[in-house]
């Protein structure tokens, strides 16, 4: 213990020295129970104190902060701007999505084609990511009757192409909400990281840690359970090759039928 410290404490001695003092005065305290005439109120909490503020400069754990009044502190909420990033691309697949949603509209019965702008919110190329929704299932019921319809959508859907060349650029997502988040988290190189920097370097940063002392993680919510399928309905085959993406931890019923939220935490 004493190694680790001098090493994450970068050799400050004095702080070594009062730590050592209030541990040997703490045992000593806890030894002294085995007597028998003393007892636990003739403990001093001094020692106990000082070995405490010691080590929570050093020692902490996240998932007990809530037993710690004003806890939120440890939390730093932001705003992204997407209007910025906003671009006719984004119009493009919402009148893609649009579009066919009216034609599906039209053929089926179902009142899941009124969700086409919470579906267009949620996540770039929105109808690769409906799975398990009345409004894919209605798609491929229909699919017959909607080919011309389906082939107009080709922008609202993910580019098998793309995919197969390696080409998928996360930059060039057509949504806003996309580009904005892409462009936050990658800003300082952070996809070079194989771990968190850490927040007491020994050593000065080098090569991809370098510059990045105020790298902190940013964790992403859904409701969705996604599988992206990488073909349009009306070429649907019995082995369609998919892409398995689950986000969040609440998978969504086909019978709990809802309008889609956001896959990102801006």
């Amino acid at each position: 213990m004493r190694f680790l410290l001098d090493f994450i404490s970068r050799s400050d001695v004095e702080r070594l020295n009062t730590y050592e003092n209030h541990r040997k005065a703490l045992q000593q305290q806890l030894l002294a129970l085995r007597h028998k005439d003393f007892t636990v109120m003739a403990l001093s909490s001094e020692h106990k104190r000082g070995v405490e503020d010691i080590l929570s400069r050093y020692i902490c754990r996240t998932e007990r902060s809530q037993i710690s009044e004003a806890y939120e502190d440890v939390f730093e909420s932001s705003t992204v701007d997407c209007i910025e990033h906003f671009s006719a691309d984004d119009i493009h697949v919402f009148k893609a999505l649009d579009q066919l949603g009216q034609a599906l509209g039209e053929v089926s019965q179902g009142r899941s084609t009124s969700q086409v702008m919470d579906f267009y919110k949620a996540a770039p190329w929105p109808l690769s990511f409906l799975a398990g929704y009345q409004f894919r299932k209605q798609l491929e019921q229909h699919r017959s009757e909607l080919k011309q319809a389906i082939r107009h959508s080709e922008p609202a859907w993910l580019s098998r192409d793309e995919i197969q060349h390696y080409r998928l650029k996360l930059a060039d997502t057509p949504h806003a909400k996309t580009r904005a988040l892409v462009a936050k988290l990658f800003e300082t190189r952070s996809e070079e990281l194989l771990w968190v920097p850490p927040s007491l370097p020994h050593y000065p940063l080098e090569g991809s840690f370098k510059g990045q002392e105020n790298f902190t993680k940013t964790l992403l919510f859904s409701s969705w359970v996604m599988v992206a399928c990488l073909e349009r309905p009306d070429f649907l085959r019995s082995r369609t090759p998919c892409i398995a993406v689950t986000q969040g931890i609440e998978p969504i019923s086909p019978r709990q039928e809802r309008p889609a939220q956001s896959p990102h935490s801006l």
